[in-house]
């Protein structure tokens, strides 16, 4: 049956086109009306998200200005507020916020707001600074938030500024990484972003993580991936290791492939290069980096 309705949309389209047809266009909605469908969305639950109908609306009513948007900006600012819709809220807004939010973005950070409002809105932040929008106030505000006292807050500002490369959110990533009072979600969170032009110079942080079982398996993946493309023989015995005991199918296999692709780096003396710096020589086994 799915083959043949399809086949008829098919002869259908092709017979409009040779006569010239064009189907209408379906008549456009009104910002009241994008909201209150997004509403909808929101009001079904974290398990039921559809975030791409939702980043969907977010960027039409975008297309009205940056007024238009403002709703939205007020469901992350509500006290308490409900936190399946901020994260919505989040997801819709990060690709189409821009300058003319700034000063309100800022103003959420502020210690009187509730946690859930100022994290989610030094996310916001961090994707201006990601797309080069955010003006220094910005950058300084998040700076100010990697010490705050809410550890929600803090970590939020930071994991947000790691994703877009700051250099000082490097630094105080690596010290939260031997934080055992992190959160595995968050250790996770520091592997997927950690800038990949400086994995050569930590890959004794993804070699941990390759081997912890509590991280999200993605975050796992992706430690796999980078040391079998870039690992050198100081994590040689990670891959091995897993190759032997990782008890999920795909890990244990990306391990076995890794470990032989590092092999034979080593065996023939290739060089790894990271991106964004020069040629790296790979160690010989049994020696250092």
């Amino acid at each position: 049956m799915r083959y043949s309705v399809t086949m008829m949309m098919l002869v259908l389209a092709g017979l409009l086109a040779g006569c010239g047809g064009k189907a209408p266009a379906p008549p456009a909605k009104s910002p009241e009306e994008l909201v209150a469908e997004w509403r909808q969305l929101a009001a079904a639950g974290r398990e039921n998200f559809k975030p791409e109908a939702a980043a969907e609306i977010a960027r039409l009513l975008a297309e009205g200005g940056p007024e238009r948007l403002t709703p939205l900006l007020d469901v992350i600012a509500e006290n308490p507020g409900v936190p399946d819709a901020k994260l919505l809220a989040v997801i819709s807004l990060a690709p189409v916020v821009g300058e003319a939010h700034q000063a309100r973005l800022i103003g959420m950070t502020a210690p009187d707001q509730e946690r859930i409002t100022r994290a989610q809105a030094a996310h916001l932040l961090t994707a201006l600074v990601g797309r080069g929008q955010a003006g220094p106030d910005a950058v300084e505000k998040l700076r100010v938030l990697f010490g705050d006292p809410d550890s929600f807050v803090a970590h939020a500002a930071l994991l947000g500024m790691l994703a877009v490369g700051d250099p000082e959110a490097v630094g105080r990533s690596l010290s939260l990484w031997e934080d055992p009072a992190v959160t595995p979600p968050e250790r996770g969170k520091i592997v997927m972003d950690f800038p990949l032009n400086l994995v050569l110079e930590h890959l004794d942080l993804f070699s941990q993580a390759a081997l912890d079982t509590a991280l999200p398996q993605p975050a796992r993946r992706h430690a796999l991936y980078l040391l079998g493309t870039l690992g050198n023989a100081s994590i040689l015995d990670t891959l091995k290791t897993l190759a032997g005991s990782e008890q999920d199918p795909e890990l244990r296999e990306m391990a076995v492939k890794g470990a032989a692709e590092v092999q034979r780096r080593i065996d023939e003396k290739i060089t790894v290069t990271p991106i964004g710096a020069g040629p790296i020589e790979v160690a010989p086994s049994g020696g250092g980096q």
